[in-house]
């Protein structure tokens, strides 16, 4: 749950953005909550906490080059990384375009493609991040797929 924007907030709710009990003793030299102020070092003061959350999400556009059999599906897979957070941690995917999902987990998506022929199928895949104090992160990449079937031999 991301603190507030504006306003005031408690010791409570920075314990529990960082995972921890909301009755934990808080410092404000303590590194964890340096890095959710985004202030390495020196001061800093309640407001550098506006707005902050301790879950982030990566979900970088993946490209991939294929050679499926005849008329064959070609898989590609992507696997967002996520830093901290309160675990368990989920994630849902969704994909708009020529891919679609095969498989996923909690972790990765697996998509596919039918083949026919040469080409290029794309995607753009969403990735929605869920925490178990409930907070939400949603992601996006796309998925390129250059896909050739190799009747020939010649490389895509």
């Amino acid at each position: 749950m991301t603190l507030p924007t504006s306003g005031s907030f408690k010791a409570s709710q920075i314990n529990v953005e960082l995972g921890r009990s909301s009755t934990a003793q808080l410092k404000a030299s303590d590194p964890a909550m340096r890095d959710l102020a985004g202030i390495a070092s020196g001061s800093y003061k309640a407001s550098n906490l506006y707005g902050k959350s301790s879950m982030s999400v990566t979900f970088e556009n993946k490209q991939q080059n294929s050679y499926p059999p005849t008329n064959g599906y070609v898989y590609l897979t992507m696997t967002p990384t996520v830093l901290g957070g309160v675990s368990p941690i989920s994630m849902q995917f969704s994909a708009e375009g020529e891919l679609s999902i095969y498989s996923q987990s909690d972790t990765s998506v697996t998509l596919r493609f039918y083949c026919r022929g040469s080409g290029i199928a794309t995607s753009e895949v969403t990735v929605t991040v869920t925490d178990a104090n409930g907070k939400t992160i949603v992601a996006q990449a796309s998925a390129i797929l250059n896909y050739k079937v190799d009747t020939a031999g010649e490389p895509l």
